[in-house]
């Protein structure tokens, strides 16, 4: 809990108008600790010369509902980040991105700066983003057919290699 020193007493380790965390140690007294961690406290003082600051905790917006997009495997979609949990990722927030559904999770995209699927940013779940929107591209048609077209070796050609 954060405490306000509003009297220093006898004390020249505390200042007064000071913001302290305060952890309880029995009835009257309390350690005092200038950072929030109950092991980095520099003393124990009367509960007395501190009052309780209340501060305002941060509201998290709630998630976004659960929504089914039909998005199809293999295409590319535009679509703009509403909403992110991920500690790295605050700052993607009311963007556009490229997504593509995942291939094995069926509500999860994965994200990227360009139509062209080059440049992975993320895996996030569909309902962070709104209004997709397809994306009608050669490029993405080059790049698929680019991949259909591998040949595989006859099993003749295959050779057993030794690494010993």
């Amino acid at each position: 809990m954060k405490v306000q020193c509003i009297d220093v007493g006898e004390t020249t380790t505390l200042t007064e108008g000071n913001v302290y965390f305060l952890y309880p140690n029995g009835s009257e007294h309390a350690y005092i600790s200038k950072f929030d961690n109950p092991s980095a406290h520099f003393g124990c003082y009367r509960k007395s010369l501190f009052e309780k600051v209340f501060e305002d905790a941060p509201v998290l917006p709630l998630e976004p509902p659960e929504l089914n997009w039909e998005l199809e495997s293999g295409q590319v979609y535009k679509a703009y980040l509403t909403w992110v949990n991920m500690p790295g990722a605050k700052h993607m927030i009311d963007q556009s991105y490229f997504v593509r559904k995942h291939p094995r999770h069926r509500h999860q995209v994965s994200v990227f700066e360009d139509p062209e699927c080059t440049s992975f940013r993320a895996i996030l779940s569909s309902n962070y983003f709104r209004d997709y929107e397809l994306i009608e591209s050669d490029a993405i048609g080059l790049i698929e057919e680019e991949f259909m077209d591998i040949e595989e070796l006859p099993a003749e050609d295959w050779e057993q290699m030794s690494l010993f």
